[in-house]
């Protein structure tokens, strides 16, 4: 087996990331949760599922206020809040 360059073993740790993400949307999707993801300062976000976004009383207005699509659920960077 031959060893990992240093970008081989990032491009790894990232791809663990993406994947770590993407399940995390499937459990909040399907259990209509929102989760936030502080990576760093300034690196940071709230994911909502399209049940929260599609719900009348608590997400229309994050529809609204972020242009999110209720159908496909979606991102706000921290940012965008302040």
């Amino acid at each position: 087996m031959s060893e990992l360059t240093p970008r081989e073993q990032l491009a790894v740790a990232v791809n663990k990331i993406d994947q770590a993400i993407a399940d995390a949307i499937a459990i909040a999707d399907e259990h209509g949760l929102s989760f936030d993801l502080d990576v760093s300062y300034g690196m940071g976000g709230t994911y909502y599922p399209p049940s929260m976004l599609q719900d009348e009383e608590d997400g229309s207005w994050l529809v609204e206020e972020y242009y999110l699509d209720a159908n496909q659920g979606g991102w706000v960077a921290s940012s965008q809040t302040c």
